[in-house]
């Protein structure tokens, strides 16, 4: 591969190892993102790569391609950021070209995952971002500089890439397996957590939009639970996604209302700066539902890549709400529930109530479950 040197490291290849290790670092963290999803340890509903509902890494963290036979995709990202970094640092020409199709691979794959992201998804991840230019800048170092065709190397690259993939997925497949062996464990200090924080059932947080309804009076049920969500939120339409399961596991004991809290600073107050900037008119459609709440709520959720003006209208117009829908009412009853949630404490989104007991952010299936049936048991 022709360099250009300064001293004895050339600038392409000073730059191959420079945009490798930031692979290493982003898989890293995407990993770490993974896990600290997948199995919490605390309800904690901060994310660090979280900036706007199109810029979110939470969404494709649990998405279907997140993980591959339970193994995060990120640690394959670390074992071709490391196969890349030591191409880098031990070149031969058998190297270069088994470099040079890993990079070639690695890049196809960036590729595929973008368009995956951008057409079913609705929005990129940040660190995924990284990482794919990452990948495709190294790709074209190999093109613009190297004369090698791209090939498989000898017997020693080949058992090099093995090793270093068995090795690193292995360590954190083992990790995985871990986590998963703790989620009783996790799940009863959260139930811990739930039991000695403070009961805001006492606070009026009534709803007329019902997801579930086992008795007619809300309070009437043994199993309570109140959502504060947000049309435009990526993760609460994860979270809307296990309600059906919800519901079905708690068929007959379980009354559940939902409450518009707009992360959006066009009706919320407490949002000083430009985050899900459709969220208020989301609400406001969903607001002159009525007994079609349901069915808006599921609609809204599953065409959030299709938000805007004339989306709304277009459904406004097909359940015939256009009159309330222009109307003061809906952003009366949005602003008498953000004030509801604001008086619960609400910071983030979905934040839900069991019982009276605030959960923030969101938690596995199994963990909710388990929480649930706890807060259930007690109020026998």
């Amino acid at each position: 591969m022709p360099y250009v040197s300064v001293g004895r490291i050339s600038i392409a290849r000073g730059l191959l190892l420079l945009l490798a290790a930031t692979m290493i670092a982003v898989s890293f963290y995407l990993t770490y993102h993974y896990f600290y999803l997948h199995f919490p340890k605390s309800m904690d509903a901060s994310s660090f790569c979280d900036f706007s509902a199109y810029w979110n890494c939470d969404v494709a963290t649990l998405s279907p391609l997140a993980s591959l036979a339970g193994i995060p995709s990120s640690a394959f990202g670390i074992v071709v950021g490391w196969l890349l970094l030591l191409a880098g640092c031990f070149a031969t020409p058998k190297r270069e070209a088994a470099a040079y199709l890993l990079a070639l691979l690695n890049a196809l794959g960036c590729v595929g995952l973008l368009i995956y992201s951008l057409g079913v998804l609705g929005g990129l991840c940040p660190g995924c971002v990284l990482y794919y230019c990452c990948s495709l800048l190294i790709l074209m170092l190999f093109v613009l500089n190297s004369s090698a065709r791209p090939g498989l190397g000898g017997w020693l690259e080949v058992a090099v890439a093995c090793v270093s993939g068995l090795v690193i997925v292995g360590l954190v497949a083992y990790q995985a397996g871990e986590e998963r062996s703790k989620v009783d464990e996790v799940a009863q200090k959260l139930i811990s957590e739930v039991e000695a924080s403070p009961n805001f059932e006492a606070l009026p947080a009534f709803s007329p939009f019902q997801l579930a309804r086992a008795t007619e009076k809300f309070a009437d049920a043994p199993l309570r639970v109140t959502i504060f969500s947000d049309f435009q939120c990526p993760i609460c339409r994860v979270f809307a996604e296990m309600l059906p399961k919800i519901i079905s596991h708690f068929q007959g004991r379980l009354n559940m209302q939902y409450i518009f809290y707009p992360l959006d600073n066009s009706c919320n107050g407490q949002i000083r700066e430009t985050f899900h900037p459709l969220a208020c008119e989301a609400s406001y459609v969903a607001a002159c539902a009525g007994d079609n709440f349901r069915t808006i709520h599921d609609e809204l959720y599953a065409n959030q890549d299709k938000f805007s003006p004339q989306w709304f209208q277009q459904l406004a117009n097909r359940y015939d709400l256009s009159v309330c829908y222009h109307g003061d009412k809906p952003a009366q009853l949005v602003s008498e529930m953000l004030a509801a949630g604001d008086a619960v404490g609400v910071k983030a989104t979905p934040t839900i109530l069991v019982n009276g007991k605030k959960l923030e952010g969101l938690l596995p299936l199994k963990m909710l479950l388990m929480i649930m049936e706890k807060e259930l048991e007690r109020s026998k």
